[in-house]
């Protein structure tokens, strides 16, 4: 990644630059997510539980369901139809 420092511009300007050139482009959190080799399983589990946290921030008032059968049967009995 490269930044070109200006005349007038203090170093700590063009560091902070840098830094969040980087942040927006996730080279640092790729490099973080990579630096330990992460089984399939784990990286299945991290993925299921992202998803769950995603669904509760948009939906926190219903439930997470297991499996598809108890989520029908939830919703056959309630209000959300």
């Amino acid at each position: 990644m490269e930044i070109r420092v200006g005349e007038n511009e203090s170093l700590e300007s063009a560091i902070k630059r840098w830094k969040r050139k980087c942040a927006r482009s996730g080279i640092l959190a790729d490099a973080r997510k990579r630096e330990h080799y992460e089984k399939p399983s784990v990286k299945r589990k991290k993925k299921a539980e992202a998803a769950r946290k995603r669904k509760n921030k948009l939906h926190p008032d219903l439930p997470f369901f297991q499996n598809e059968s108890a989520l029908l049967s939830f919703i056959l009995k309630s209000e959300y139809v």
